[in-house]
């Protein structure tokens, strides 16, 4: 049912669910200073694959 591309995204996504939550997740610095464009680009690329896969899904169930 799942593909490699949808699992890829969700690791994508899972490295990113911790460490910009809490600001002790890194040794020295805060969790902004880590992310940039290409950061928040990879996130919302993942994104986008799971939620076209989902709407996939669910059109497929109606």
């Amino acid at each position: 049912m799942f593909d490699d591309d949808v699992f890829r995204a969700a690791r994508i996504l899972d490295r990113h669910y911790i460490p910009p939550r809490y600001p002790d997740a890194y040794v020295e610095g805060s969790p902004y200073e880590f992310y940039g464009v290409e950061d928040a680009e990879e996130a919302i690329n993942a994104a986008n694959t799971i939620i076209n896969f989902i709407t996939g899904v669910a059109n497929d169930s109606l």
